[in-house]
């Protein structure tokens, strides 16, 4: 990680939130080809939801057993929370990339999202449960003008507008020129998909309001922080002005037979130990929690009170 004040980067996928991770015999397990969830159509009148899922698929990053290894992709357990909540709804995957060839990522599924767009394919929501990050003092920076988690919101056309046209040279002192513009064409599909009638729900980032996550920026999007188990703003969550939503992120992880099961709040999903690292058959000491977790779960409430 690069030291705060001059940070871009991903928001963190549940990981400096999850396990406390214990030095432990390890095996290899791999990462488990992307399974689309397609479900019957209820009657000729009755069609299921259609959801969209932009996450990582390709790569373990939450920690379910006590090791310091990773056991699933962070995308997995994010369509899970939906898969359980929605049991009659399509559930469809597309995997990025996040930090190594982000634009080689964002350049296939952006043009393949705007390919299906064309082809007049239709969601009626997508989670989007990764993003990039920008502090906000470097977004001063290069803007030349005070921008901060209170004024972002009355301020996002204009902060969107500058990191679009940007010149690299500008942004290269800051962080990644081509990290932040993948990212912000992430943003121009996704407001694509908003225009059309997309719900977009996006996380608000784990790192206080020190740092902006750049796809909160979409708009009309739900951009939805976490709270603890007191109903109250968890530490790490950011809070600033584009900020429309708070959930419980907490996921808890209990042993079972035969491996681990994983309380989404909205049902259970079991994890077979053999997809799991450890050889010591522990669960992680801590709930796994991390405002990614959040988007997932303001989704389903609000199609469920839809209904």
């Amino acid at each position: 990680m690069t030291k705060i004040g001059r940070i871009f980067r991903r928001i963190a996928l549940c990981g400096a939130f999850g396990s406390m991770a214990l030095t432990a015999p390890v095996r290899h397990v791999p990462v488990r080809p992307i399974e689309n969830r397609i479900v019957a159509a209820v009657s000729d009148t009755v069609k299921p939801l259609n959801i969209l899922v932009i996450d990582g698929f390709k790569k373990n990053h939450v920690r379910i057993d006590i090791d310091a290894t990773p056991d699933i992709p962070h995308g997995v357990l994010v369509s899970k929370i939906i898969e359980t909540g929605l049991p009659n709804a399509n559930v469809y995957k597309k995997s990025v990339t996040v930090g190594e060839d982000i634009k080689k990522s964002t350049d296939s599924i952006v043009g393949e999202l705007f390919k299906e767009i064309r082809e007049g394919k239709t969601y009626d929501a997508v989670n989007c449960s990764t993003g990039n990050e920008i502090t906000f003092p470097d977004l001063s920076a290069a803007m030349g003008t005070v921008i901060n988690a209170e004024n972002i919101a009355k301020n996002a056309k204009m902060v969107k507008d500058f990191l679009r046209n940007c010149p690299d040279e500008i942004l290269n002192k800051y962080n990644s020129a081509q990290n932040i513009k993948s990212s912000m064409e992430y943003v121009n599909l996704l407001d694509s998909l908003s225009a059309r009638g997309t719900k977009v729900y996006v996380s608000g980032g784990n790192n206080g309001n020190y740092s902006l996550n750049l796809l909160s920026l979409v708009d009309n999007s739900i951009c939805v922080s976490s709270l603890n188990n007191e109903g109250k703003k968890a530490f790490y969550s950011s809070s600033n002005s584009l900020v429309n939503r708070f959930e419980k992120d907490n996921i808890r992880i209990k042993k079972v037979n035969g491996g681990y099961v994983l309380d989404t709040g909205y049902g259970d999903v079991f994890v077979d130990r053999k997809n799991t690292t450890s050889l010591c058959h522990i669960p992680s000491l801590r709930k796994l929690r991390g405002t990614s977790f959040a988007p997932p779960k303001a989704l389903v409430k609000d199609f469920n009170s839809s209904k």
